[in-house]
């Protein structure tokens, strides 16, 4: 039986002010009930929020080292750096990944501006000098986005590609949309008290929230 969880959006970054990750014991429990349930991981992108590794490894080695083993990794917006790493051992990390009939993708491909990764690594940069200043301006970024963008945009995406079934994240809204006859899931995120996953078991999708933690959905 295939077991699988998706997971986006954690913005790991360096335990400093500008870190917006405050899951690191949920997220460890969730890998560990992850491993021990033999599920596989995904991770579909924005795992970490900032280009240098070894201060992420400094400040998150033991979330690290409870990542499942032959864990894979789509690269997002914030963490397209990560195509670097391919080469290492065990490390494997795609733009797009396919499972039979479903495509894995970010999300940022379907966003007017970041999928121009320049002009998305500006407004990353600009966004990590207000932060400090405006404590939500992430908020305000992502409530200025209209999902059913996304939605459409992902449904034809895996529809010109001949796939039944698209999961992103990016928009930090999980749900599920039947679109055209493709059905689209978003990851959610795990970040502002939110903790979203996407599972497959039996068959089956399912949308998640780890634990107690009250999420909004878009659902339909």
């Amino acid at each position: 039986m295939t077991l699988i969880r998706y997971v986006s959006d954690l913005h790991i970054r360096d335990k400093s002010k500008l870190d917006d990750f405050n899951a690191e014991e949920e997220f460890i429990h969730f890998c560990q009930d992850t491993i021990a349930r033999g599920y596989s991981l995904r991770i579909l992108g924005d795992a970490f929020d900032q280009e240098l590794l070894l201060p992420i490894v400094g400040a998150y080695k033991r979330l690290l080292n409870e990542l499942p083993d032959n864990t894979i990794f789509i690269y997002g917006n914030h963490d397209i750096w990560l195509k670097e790493l391919n080469h290492l051992k065990g490390f494997r990390v795609f733009e797009s990944y396919a499972e039979g009939s479903t495509i894995l993708i970010h999300g940022h491909q379907f966003d007017e501006i970041c999928k121009n990764i320049s002009l998305s690594n500006f407004f990353i940069k600009l966004g990590n000098i207000l932060e400090p200043l405006f404590p939500d301006i992430d908020n305000l970024q992502l409530q200025k986005r209209r999902p059913e963008i996304y939605i459409t945009e992902s449904a034809k995406f895996a529809k010109d590609r001949g796939y039944k079934r698209i999961i992103f994240g990016h928009t930090h809204c999980a749900g599920h949309w039947n679109v055209d006859g493709v059905e689209v899931y978003n990851t959610g995120c795990w970040v502002n008290g939110r903790r979203d996953y996407v599972e497959y078991v039996n068959g089956k999708y399912f949308i998640r929230s780890w634990g107690d933690c009250p999420c909004k959905r878009h659902t339909t």
